[in-house]
């Protein structure tokens, strides 16, 4: 897996560019560009998809994914989520993460650990390690690739 740094609100764009291993702006510009409509292209929300349709419209066109899913809870609690992910260890760099608190961003899985998660954040250098802790105070929805 490579890092890729996002550009302006491009967190999920540089999700996607980081799992089609493309790690310069333009490739970050070329993706917005092909999807005008889901990438809000030249407004001030550029790069910024508002649904999970928009989400699956645009993993689907770039060849990330026949049948992407989004699982999310259903409940104040987030262990079911911390359980699939614990159980599906194999296929972390196939996983973005969706966060809505403090904000709402897009992150990359690169490992799925005991203790936590190893993560690519668009908006950093380098990869990051993640608690569990942690990854459940984003309020966390996980894209299946």
């Amino acid at each position: 897996m490579i890092h890729v740094r996002q550009k302006f609100k491009h967190c999920f764009v540089a999700c996607c560019a980081s799992a089609l291993e493309q790690n310069i702006i333009a490739d970050q510009e070329a993706i917005v560009a092909r999807f005008p409509t889901e990438l809000q292209n030249g407004t001030p929300d550029e790069g910024v998809p508002n649904t999970s349709k928009e989400v699956f419209v645009v993993v689907i066109g770039l060849g990330l994914s026949l049948n992407p899913n989004i699982l999310f809870s259903t409940g104040s609690s987030y262990s079911g989520v911390t359980d699939f992910l614990r159980a599906n260890r194999q296929h972390a760099e196939r996983m973005m993460i969706f966060t809505k608190h403090p904000t709402n961003h897009c992150l990359r899985i690169r490992e799925i650990r005991d203790d936590g998660l190893t993560i690519m954040n668009p908006e950093l250098h380098d990869f990051s390690p993640m608690t569990w802790q942690e990854f459940e105070a984003t309020l966390p929805a996980i894209l299946l690739l």
